[in-house]
């Protein structure tokens, strides 16, 4: 009897150490932690916080995010409204060009970086803070291409003048053509900004010049002075 009850502990002992060393073991295996989103603190800058309508400004944003590349795209914003995005480089970094049609006018400018749907995307979406962007007017070029500047007394004297578009815009408003500074004839650009003006036939050799008033997008400006030659 004693024999068997000693057996019988044994085997109870023995059972008790099978069971703890797998328990002892997954003690001392490592653990994996899950690695949480973390916020991108997104930041924008200017290459100029002025600049003249048509011509090139970027936004230079950053994503700063610990080492851990960013996977979505940045969003830069004019108005409230997106107007170009791009993909961070491995740094985090990303130059964004802003459109050459944006405004004349005083403007609000920042960048949203918007995270991937995956799950896994470990950088969050975040806001920058708002810069400010001016655009001010530029200057047209106005020309007076197919003028015949020389013409004979009975013949009609017609001044042609054309002012060029800049970044897809065309300039309106009107011309003034003067005639040995005198004011002498005013026309309205059409729709693809151009405008003829007929002088008198009377009209004899002279110095011509055209003015143009100048618009929301553009400035007053004049071409250059020509002599009309009545022969």
């Amino acid at each position: 009897m004693r024999r068997a009850a000693h057996l019988s502990r044994l085997l109870v002992s023995v059972s008790a150490i099978v069971l703890a060393v797998p328990l002892a073991l997954a003690g001392l295996a490592p653990t994996v932690a899950r690695a949480e989103p973390q916020a991108s603190g997104t930041t924008i800058s200017l290459s100029s916080g002025i600049t003249v309508f048509g011509l090139p400004v970027s936004a230079q944003v950053a994503v700063p995010s610990s080492g851990v590349t960013p996977t979505g795209r940045v969003h830069v914003l004019v108005d409230g409204t997106s107007v170009a995005s791009g993909r961070p480089a491995a740094d985090g970094t990303v130059r964004v060009p802003l459109p050459a049609t944006v405004a004349v006018g005083r403007h609000a400018v920042t960048a949203v970086y918007a995270r991937t749907t995956d799950p896994r995307a470990l950088v969050l979406s975040a806001e920058a803070p708002t810069r400010a962007l001016t655009v001010t007017r530029t200057l047209p070029r106005v020309l007076t291409d197919g003028t015949d500047w020389s013409v004979g007394r009975s013949d009609p004297k017609v001044v042609h003048a054309q002012l060029t578009r800049v970044a897809g815009v065309e300039p309106t408003g009107t011309v003034v053509v003067w005639v040995n500074g005198m004011r002498k004839g005013t026309a309205t650009l059409d729709a693809a900004g151009e405008a003829v003006v007929h002088l008198a036939t009377s009209t004899r050799t002279a110095l011509v010049a055209v003015t143009y008033s100048g618009d929301r997008t553009f400035l007053p400006w004049l071409a250059s002075p020509h002599l009309l030659t009545v022969r």
